[in-house]
């Protein structure tokens, strides 16, 4: 099938799914920043508007139709009132891998004012504390700290044209054995949690402020810490404040004293700047690169 019969097919289907009948007119706006994985648009009519998600692998469009009809209606239930929120899944098209979501309001956060910058902060320990509380099917058969160890000794191979032999050696030291992760449960998790993935509504005292949280399609269950790890590495480097506004709305503090990473969160700082790096060698992505040697530094420090 061509591009454009497919696109016709889709829109198609797409109106079906909607409501929308044919004479309908329907204007369809790519958005900044659409992931190598997926295909998003903006999809206006006169009736209102819409956000059509099309998935180019089947694991990512698997787990997140799955967390937009599981987790997103009951955290919704639980951050009622708090303006923390996600969009409703409206239809799902399986054959096509795509999603329709409702339109959420907001923007990016993009260097907010200090008390915005740590009422989100804080708004998103809320979420994370509603999400990490849900049940989880955690049907993995292999246990969280072998799968751990696993997962690091992985990376470490893959990263080791780009990664120095001492770095690589005090990362097996330290967390190659990853003992912080004993008798830690796996809970649902979102695993690309960050700025990137938030809708703000900014303005100091604004009673109408929300922060939506989009892009479940990493979403499994893993440890909590998984979830901590690019704010860890990013936000709160810059902003340390952050991390204690987030530790109010989680409950619990994310730095010991001294400011030390928990250790569980700091087995997971140690993964992300691994793998990191190792991606960003494949790619030839300098930036990414520096990103990801920048975290191993963290978990090293």
């Amino acid at each position: 099938m061509s591009a454009v019969a497919d696109a016709r097919r889709l829109e198609a289907r797409v109106r079906r799914a909607l409501g929308l009948g044919r004479a309908e007119a329907l204007t369809w706006t790519p958005l900044a920043g659409a992931h190598a994985s997926a295909r998003v648009f903006r999809v206006r009519s006169g009736a209102g508007s819409w956000i059509v998600k099309r998935s180019t692998g089947a694991r990512a469009f698997t787990q997140e139709r799955a967390a937009y009809r599981r987790w997103c209606p009951a955290l919704r239930a639980r951050l009622a009132g708090s303006g923390v929120t996600t969009p409703r899944l409206l239809a799902a098209l399986d054959d096509d891998r795509v999603l329709l979501l409702s339109d959420e309001p907001g923007a990016r956060p993009q260097r907010a004012r200090e008390p915005d910058a740590l009422a989100w902060d804080h708004m998103a320990g809320a979420f994370l504390r509603a999400l990490h509380g849900l049940p989880a099917d955690d049907d993995d058969p292999l246990p969280l700290v072998s799968a751990a160890a696993q997962r690091l000794e992985a990376a470490l191979r893959r990263a080791e044209p780009a990664l120095d032999r001492g770095s690589r050696a005090a990362l097996r030291r330290r967390y190659g054995q990853p003992d912080a992760l004993a008798g830690t449960p796996r809970t649902p998790c979102h695993r690309d949690f960050g700025p990137h993935n938030w809708l703000v509504s900014e303005g100091p005292g604004d009673p109408a402020r929300r922060l939506v949280v989009l892009d479940f399609e990493h979403a499994r269950p893993d440890a909590w810490a998984s979830d901590l790890v690019k704010l860890a590495c990013g936000r709160w480097r810059r902003r340390p404040a952050g991390a204690e506004a987030f530790g109010r709305g989680y409950g619990r503090a994310v730095y010991r004293q001294r400011g030390q990473l928990d250790p569980a969160l700091a087995w997971f700082v140690a993964l992300h700047g691994v793998a990191t790096v190792a991606w960003a060698h494949a790619h030839r992505d300098r930036e990414y690169l520096e990103r990801g040697l920048d975290a191993v530094e963290l978990a090293l420090a």
